[in-house]
């Protein structure tokens, strides 16, 4: 999951930069391998207007360990609202993430500089074309491909998806415009990531399959049958119960 959590930083941090008009969002479905040092799993990722959807699961594993490492995430860039199923229990929590990031402003204003390097390197994955870029302080190779929006936030390209994001982190890495102009042909069109490589080869990411079609609406919620997981209420029987004599 923090390698996921890590490819989704590198796009949306592309995502909040300003641009000129929207590029035609993406409907449909990308399907991706992830290599891990202990495991390898199979994400499926759907994405409609401005929800996405996550689901994990692990490669060759007993069926308890898919239970513990399943997982699917339901995510809202237009509401912040993100949805953790729980299969297994069928239960899911809600938490917002617009919420979480009240406060978390830079007191300082400082902008820390996005490492990243065109290497002028491309290649053709699932039938997309992508181009190299190193990023981060690690300098992983990501392969980004326009035309299919930016991971985790929404099938649109462009200005649109700034105002989908935390307000801190828009004014963050607006200022990565004016250090790195090449950036901007990533978000006039998208950039998602096709293929990512960590520098000492322990991740790798490799898109096989990116289908362009309509998605239900009810991919994007909840089954019906689910029970929603109050984590509030939980904590308040569970301090009443240690109260009690």
């Amino acid at each position: 999951m923090r390698c996921i959590i890590a490819v989704c930083a590198v796009a949306g941090a592309l995502a909040v930069l300003p641009a000129g008009a929207a590029a035609q969002g993406f409907e449909g479905t990308v399907a991706s391998r992830m290599t891990m040092k202990d495991h390898t799993a199979n994400v499926l990722y759907s994405i409609k207007g401005d929800k996405s959807r996550v689901e994990t699961s692990l490669e060759g594993a007993s069926p308890e360990m898919q239970q513990m490492g399943s997982s699917v995430m339901i995510m809202d860039a237009g509401t912040g609202e993100v949805i953790h199923l729980m299969p297994g229990q069928k239960m899911y929590m809600r938490m917002n993430y617009r919420e979480m990031a009240k406060g978390m402003e830079s007191e300082d204003g400082e902008t820390r500089d996005l490492k990243l390097k065109k290497t002028g390197r491309r290649e053709t994955v699932a039938g997309y074309p992508c181009e190299h870029w190193l990023m981060g302080d690690e300098q992983t190779d990501v392969c980004l491909a326009k035309g299919l929006g930016f991971w985790g936030t929404t099938g649109e390209a462009g200005r649109g998806a700034l105002s989908k994001l935390p307000g801190f982190r828009r004014q963050q890495i607006e200022a990565q415009l004016a250090r790195h102009p090449e950036l901007k042909e990533l978000v006039d069109a998208g950039a998602f990531p096709l293929k990512v490589e960590s520098a000492d080869h322990k991740f790798t990411m490799v898109v096989t399959k990116i289908e362009k079609k309509r998605l239900g609406d009810d991919l994007f919620r909840p089954p019906p049958g689910y029970q929603e997981m109050n984590m509030g209420k939980m904590m308040e029987q569970m301090k009443q119960k240690h109260n009690q004599p």
